[in-house]
């Protein structure tokens, strides 16, 4: 947060309601998840700001990549693609979006 208050000056950023989407790999159990949202309150993302309260929302990596896959290409401006499949090959296993 800090390098944001810098890049864009802290009444710029206090001013801005915040919805930040942090990706997490989709093993992660419900520990792990407290456990990033813990470091994400650590380092100041959920600080008290004057407009409002920061919304923060966890993510499955491959969820992530349908996303911008979908948002980045022509794909939601074509009505021929009925189905688009993401596959996420990670550390040891893979999933399919």
């Amino acid at each position: 947060m800090e390098r944001l208050r810098i890049r864009l000056t802290a009444p710029a950023l206090d001013n801005m309601a915040l919805k930040i989407v942090l990706t997490i790999p989709a093993i992660w159990d419900h520990n792990a998840q407290q456990q990033m949202l813990a470091a994400a309150k650590m380092a100041g993302m959920l600080e008290y700001r004057s407009c409002g309260q920061t919304e923060i929302t966890l993510l499955a990596e491959p969820a992530a990549a349908a996303l911008a896959t979908y948002f980045d290409s022509e794909i939601k401006l074509n009505p021929i693609v009925k189905v688009s499949l993401v596959l996420d090959y990670g550390f040891a296993d893979w999933h399919l979006t």
